[in-house]
């Protein structure tokens, strides 16, 4: 509960990457929807952790988010969706 209220509250990115990758550690799945969420409302960092994260739920939902970040503006964006489709 406390790692969900510092990545909800936080504004430094780095911060917000380190707990979202412990919190994946700890939790996966039943953190998909914050997951999710980051990997299209976030700063760029925090953005492509989360699609990373995106990439390992490898549920129906999730590909269809990482589908469409292939076509998102920033190149980054959809290099790191195009990995984390492969499963890279």
């Amino acid at each position: 509960a406390l790692l969900k209220k510092v990545l909800s509250v936080t504004s430094d990115a780095d911060l917000r990457v380190r707990v979202l990758n412990r919190l994946f550690d700890l939790e996966g799945k039943r953190i998909a929807t914050e997951v999710k969420s980051l990997a299209v409302s976030a700063p760029i960092v925090v953005r492509l952790a989360a699609i990373r994260k995106i990439g390992k739920l490898r549920d129906k939902e999730s590909k269809k988010i990482l589908v469409t970040l292939l076509s998102e503006a920033n190149q980054r964006v959809r290099i790191t969706a195009a990995l984390a489709l492969l499963g890279g």
